[in-house]
């Protein structure tokens, strides 16, 4: 084996594009090949009017950049050639819709090709009203205008200039978010220009990975030019502000709080944007509730009511149409300042409302002497009925999920005027945002969501999605845009680099295995975790454990050893498959676990001499094995399986491998012939003395183990069928003086009568059964390399205490392997995802390995639920 230096130098190659080293064509030539290739009006220079008018519409002067040229396409047929032309030619570009962002690059490029989405504006609500195609180009207040007219609207933003592009694509929290659930699950359709320029719609069934993508992953997998959105049959709505003075925020605390954990659950039809003014220039300091009903009524409904309770200095709650309560929230909007953004989420708390409340009027209050300065806080309820529409709808990637206390997002904007004060306001903001979260986490109410539309450069909302989320994204941007184009932020990624350079590794590309295509190399070992009940049947937290490891999509589990047969057996509570319970208890688990994505095999288990005779005998069974060989810690001589005996074993796996695959659904099989069970008692002479043709020499030892594969492949066939070998382990009995030309001669077998087997399995000899093997018992010539050369360029599966380092080392170095992990995927259900972005690991708790119950089998944490706490203390 190759170690260190082929795999450091390809991770430090990675690690350098992950930082944005990015080389560029010349940005003249880049500008030129577009006015060559299409028309020149659609190309402007900056020396021209039209440059200077369209590099301005920027809501931020942030955001004010110089691009060499700008391109501003009015079909999606200009973009698709603009990006050849630009891909091709190695040019920089990027991409703006609305340009509602503080962020300098998020919606722009310092030196590229600038691609204004301004003219793709058109709007079409389809003949029935019950769909509308807006371009990407578009506002919300046009398309409210436009849809209003129907008498229908949409979940856009609830500010009229805000574009329709960015919003979409970071999810988008719109007036009816708590019965439709976010903007982005309203979409029925995409159509999108990929990074090789073709031009393509997207819907749940055309490209169901890409489809939940893009709800939520922004504008990493390609150019999206319209978007189809599903319509609502609303125009006339109560809304409206409601203005208050400093005296009343003790009262409105405790109602925010309500709101959030009853109110809107109670009423999803209500909205309210409870937020906070400070501009000591203006005179400004008050609240500002911005107060929404989806139905004209004319009075505040019960859920909105108690903020209506409470004496305001102005009221402008009325009924209106939702291109009137777009515009209001508009009012007092000025382009062309300096602006910026920070965003995080906690649990409803009044009294945390007002200890950030605290904190951020101090630093305000602070900053009152800067020309132009103005800053608000806001609460909104990221509410259980929002997250219950937004999944009724189709999944996003936003990693959400129902709790017992309601999420908010909390989000501050700041603004002021001039650059000379950018490094003073900086420092204060930053300050106040760390501040801000460390009293929540002390409060133990920070959570994990950034909201990506309220965030900046410095977050990383995509990674608070949670790893499983991240995982799935870097998957499908490998798929769509496999140069990593990054057409939407060129050159920008939200994944750090640590977990770029991983998920470039061969470990995380897929691998075909039979019939079934994995997304990545990691895959679960088969862990025996004696939790089924005394008639070897698996329970629902079985299930429910399964179900946990095959969270990252495209993952492979190998189950834990099933016995075959009551008589192929010999501890309790291993599950079994020979009859009917047993077969739909592991119907149950497989389904869960296809049902996220992901594919398992049985692994099939006959344990002769190593069952505990006691409990073998009570089963009504004989103590078997190949030959009458005592094995060390057993009271009791075993039987020798008669020829009889073998050819009926043979029937009991065939049976079993049946039942697996067609009865239960499991995806394949695997002949558990390793650790010194019953089919490696046969293969090596530690234990088989037969005389007969099962013993002796190589071929005859082997032939058990041939037998029972070639009659498994006959039942269920080659590519469902997989097989484990432990040529080196001690365990149970077993290493013969020179396991090398015994396995050698099995494999060859393998190759020659089933050359499409799914895979063969082999375990390190670091590892013996259970446990880790004893160095004094190692050679430093135990290597399974013998195994590769023969197996080829086949699926390989490893197994041998393997950390993310040594695992992305085997990847790198051996073609078709898959690394198996034991341990670390009993204590780490998401381990693909931890592994993938270099996540820390829980640790695992030996005691409960063979323990019934739920502690140390369902109860590991994901590390999206500890992953906020590491990032705060970091």
């Amino acid at each position: 084996m190759t170690r260190g230096f082929p795999l450091a130098r390809r991770l430090f190659e990675l690690a350098s594009l992950a930082v944005g080293v990015c080389a560029y064509g010349a940005p003249d030539t880049c500008c030129n090949h577009l006015t060559t290739a299409l028309s020149g009006e659609k190309v402007s220079t900056p020396s021209t009017l039209k440059y200077t008018i369209e590099n301005n519409k920027y809501w931020s002067s942030t955001c004010v950049l110089k691009p060499a040229c700008v391109f501003v396409p009015e079909a999606s047929s200009d973009v698709s050639a603009a990006v050849k032309i630009l891909v091709e030619n190695d040019c920089e570009f990027g991409t703006r819709g609305g340009g509602h962002t503080p962020n300098p690059g998020w919606a722009g490029t310092n030196s590229g090709v600038l691609i204004s989405l301004s003219k793709l504006n058109a709007i079409e609500v389809s003949a029935d009203k019950k769909s509308v195609v807006i371009g990407a180009g578009n506002r919300w207040g046009d398309v409210y205008a436009k849809t209003g007219e129907h008498g229908v609207t949409v979940t856009g933003g609830r500010i009229s200039p805000v574009g329709v592009s960015g919003y979409l694509l970071g999810g988008g929290l719109s007036y009816l978010m708590h019965s439709e659930g976010f903007s982005a699950n309203s979409v029925l359709s995409y159509e999108i220009v990929l990074a090789n320029g073709t031009v393509s719609t997207v819907t749940a069934d055309s490209a169901g990975d890409l489809f939940r993508a893009l709800k939520g992953g922004t504008g990493n997998f390609g150019l999206v030019t319209s978007f189809k959105l599903q319509t609502y049959p609303i125009n006339q709505v109560y809304a409206g502000s409601l203005y208050y003075s400093p005296d009343k925020y003790d009262a409105l605390f405790p109602l925010m709080e309500e709101y959030a954990r009853k109110g809107v659950e109670s009423d999803p039809k209500a909205h309210v944007i409870s937020a906070f003014i400070c501009a000591p220039a203006q005179v400004l300091d008050m609240a500002t509730f911005y107060s929404f009903y989806s139905e004209p009524v004319t009075a505040p409904p019960q859920a909105i009511k108690p903020f209506f309770d409470v004496p305001t200095i102005v009221n402008t709650v009325k009924v209106k149409t939702v291109k009137e309560a777009a515009d209001e929230l508009t009012i007092g909007t000025i382009n062309g300042l300096r602006q910026d953004v920070r965003t995080y989420s906690i649990r409803a708390d009044a009294g945390l409302y007002k200890q950030l409340f605290n904190v951020w009027h101090s630093t305000s209050t602070e900053l009152n002497s800067t020309s132009g300065w103005s800053s608000v806080i806001a609460f909104q309820p990221i509410s259980n009925s929002m997250i219950r529409a937004s999944a009724k709808k189709g999944e996003n990637v936003l990693g959400l999920e129902p709790a017992d206390d309601p999420l908010v997002v909390v989000n501050y904007q700041f603004t002021w005027a001039f650059p000379g004060d950018d490094e003073k306001v900086y420092a204060a903001i930053d300050h106040l945002i760390a501040a801000s979260m460390d009293i929540a986490k002390s409060s133990n109410r920070l959570e994990r969501y950034i909201y990506l539309n309220y965030a900046s450069t410095s977050q990383q909302p995509i990674e608070s999605y949670g790893p499983a989320q991240v995982d799935f994204l870097a998957l499908v941007k490998t798929k769509y845009d496999p140069n990593d184009i990054d057409l939407f932020l060129p050159c920008l990624t939200y994944l750090n680099s640590s977990v770029v350079m991983v998920i470039a590794s061969k470990l995380f590309q897929p691998l075909q295995v039979g019939d079934i295509t994995l997304q990545h190399r990691v895959i679960l070992a088969p862990l025996t975790r004696f939790r089924a009940n005394k008639e070897h049947i698996h329970q629902d937290i079985a299930a429910e454990y399964y179900e946990q490891r095959a969270e990252v999509p495209g993952t492979l589990l190998i189950t834990e050893a099933t016995f075959i047969a009551a008589e192929a057996g010999g501890y309790n509570h291993v599950p079994g498959i020979w009859n009917d319970e047993q077969i739909q208890a592991w119907k149950n688990v497989v389904d869960r676990v296809h049902a996220k994505g992901s594919y398992i095999y049985l692994q099939l288990w006959a344990i002769g001499r190593a069952a505990e005779p006691d409990v073998i005998h009570a089963e009504g069974y004989p103590y078997v094995s190949s030959s009458p060989v005592l094995l060390e810690d057993r009271s009791e001589v075993p039987q020798e399986l008669t020829k009889d005996d073998i050819k009926r074993y043979v029937g009991l796996y065939v049976q079993a491998a049946k039942n697996a695959v067609h009865k239960a659904g499991f995806d394949g099989v695997e002949i558990h012939a390793a650790n010194g069970y019953l089919p490696e008692q046969f293969l090596q002479d530690t234990c088989n003395q037969r005389t007969d043709e099962y013993g002796g020499s190589i071929e005859n030892r082997a032939r058990f183990v041939l037998e029972i594969t070639d009659a498994v492949v006959e039942a269920v066939g080659a590519k469902k069928t997989g097989i484990r070998f432990s040529p080196w382990s001690r365990f149970l009995g077993m290493r013969m003086k020179d396991p090398i030309p015994t396995f050698s001669y099995v494999l060859r077998e393998l190759v020659k009568r089933h050359p499409d087997l799914a895979y063969v399995h082999f375990v390190e000899s670091v590892v013996a059964g259970d446990g880790d093997a004893d160095p004094a018992h190692r050679s430093n010539v135990e290597s399974n390399d013998f195994a590769r050369e023969i197996w080829g360029n086949r699926p390989f599966f490893i197994a041998g205490g393997f950390k993310l380092n040594t695992a992305l080392e085997v990847a790198e170095n051996y073609e078709q392997t898959a690394v198996a992990f034991g341990r670390l995927f009993i204590a780490n259900p998401d381990l693909p995802a931890r592994l993938r972005q270099d996540l820390p690991l829980n640790a695992y708790n030996r005691a409960t390995f063979y323990s019934p119950g739920a502690v140390g089998y369902t109860d590991y944490p994901r590390a999206q639920k500890v992953a906020i706490a590491q990032r705060v203390e970091a």
